[in-house]
């Protein structure tokens, strides 16, 4: 699943690429590729994923947000990521019927970007495409 870039920045510092997203009922687990577009290198990377559908967010384990320290990243480098996202069971019978929007923060000592993507279980549909 792609995901679209939504800051308007001159440059772009990071690439974002869902690969899998795997699971049923009130869990999922989601591989992912972060990579460094920039010009240099990346340091003090994190990336805060947030989940909401129908105007709330959802928790995700627990928490109002996940968190995945990367540390640094070489110009031109990208790393893969596996997490497990579980859920409640009324958030995950709202997944389960009505998707989720997916917002990722992806933080460094360089500046930030904001991705987001749409992931709806039951119709598969994802948005945007892919080069978008």
């Amino acid at each position: 699943m792609a995901v679209a870039r939504t800051n308007e920045q001159e440059t772009k510092l990071f690439g974002l690429e869902v690969l899998r997203v795997v699971g049923t009922g009130l869990s999922r687990v989601v591989d992912a590729q972060l990579s460094n577009t920039g010009m240099q290198p990346a340091t003090g990377v994190q990336v805060v994923v947030e989940l909401h559908t129908e105007g709330r967010r959802l928790k995700v384990s627990g928490q109002d947000s996940l968190r995945v320290d990367i540390g640094s990243l070489e110009v031109g480098v990208a790393v893969e990521c596996r997490v497990e996202l579980r859920f409640a069971l009324l958030e995950g019978l709202q997944l389960q019927s009505s998707g989720v929007d997916i917002v990722v923060t992806v933080h460094s000592d360089q500046g930030e970007e904001i991705f987001r993507a749409r992931y709806n279980p039951v119709t598969l549909s994802r948005f945007p495409p892919r080069g978008n």
